[in-house]
């Protein structure tokens, strides 16, 4: 019994839908959790959860859902919901460019900064049904999920296409593993990172250092002639240079703060 419930927690995953508002998240929870579409749906003002087993290959797994509003004024809110996220669906809307060209830059972006380094990301083409209004082809959005390694499908909210398959290549990449969750730009982006925060903590220990080895020539200088004229303006001298070294260094700081 211990050991049962010690699988089930094992393969129990917490899945965040992220998107722009109105490109059907909350909608494909409906459909997803209840099998029920609403063509009236208020866009979400704050996250949702949801909570479905589903049986892949004679295993059970858990999927916690967060459905997250996609409004500028709650995305705040929304970042804290990467957090121990083991997949992110990023979600756009096929009729509207927009929401494709910020569900690359901003939302993927976002994702890649906040979320765990071995999510597992899908992308979903929505409205499907709406093909006659499409502004953006499935193969731009095929074409982009290659590039982050990522699951990508085809989806109606409306008509139930494409919503199985979904959760279900979900949860069988989850199970495989054997999968690999880095493609090459997420292993760019993480390595970069890694350089960039290595970068700042040398140029912190450099400066640091330096900061001593002024401090003892000053030290010195006081020291060897105290009562010596020219000393005493050399000494002078050291300490106003040492000044306007100390500030152009704090001002370089900044630019990594």
């Amino acid at each position: 019994m211990a050991e049962e419930k010690n699988q089930e927690k094992k393969n129990t995953y917490k899945v965040v839908l992220i998107g722009e508002s109105g490109v059907g998240k909350t909608c494909i929870m409906a459909q997803f959790i209840s099998n029920k579409f609403d063509p009236n749906t208020i866009t979400s003002a704050t996250s949702q959860f949801f909570l479905k087993n589903l049986e892949i290959d004679g295993t059970k797994i858990t999927f916690h859902f967060w459905d997250t509003a996609g409004q500028e004024k709650y995305r705040a809110l929304t970042r804290i919901f990467y957090k121990d996220a083991h997949v992110i669906v990023l979600v756009y809307d096929i009729t509207d460019k927009g929401s494709f060209e910020k569900m690359k830059n901003y939302w993927y972006e976002e994702a890649i900064n906040l979320g765990k380094k071995n999510v597992l990301f899908a992308v979903v083409a929505n409205k499907s049904d709406l093909y006659e209004h499409r502004e953006i082809p499935d193969d731009d959005g095929e074409d982009f999920a290659k590039k982050i390694g990522a699951i990508f499908v085809a989806t109606s909210a409306k008509n139930d296409s494409g919503i199985i398959e979904l959760f279900d290549s979900i949860g069988q990449r989850l199970l495989n593993k054997s999968f690999n969750y880095f493609s090459n730009e997420k292993k760019d982006k993480i390595n970069n990172k890694k350089i960039d925060e290595e970068k700042i903590q040398g140029e912190t220990i450099n400066i640091e250092k330096i900061q001593e080895e002024k401090k003892e020539i000053i030290k010195e200088d006081v020291d060897e002639d105290i009562d010596n004229p020219e000393k005493r303006k050399s000494i002078v001298i050291t300490r106003k240079t040492h000044r306007e070294t100390e500030k152009k260094r704090e001002s370089h700081c900044c630019l990594f703060g």
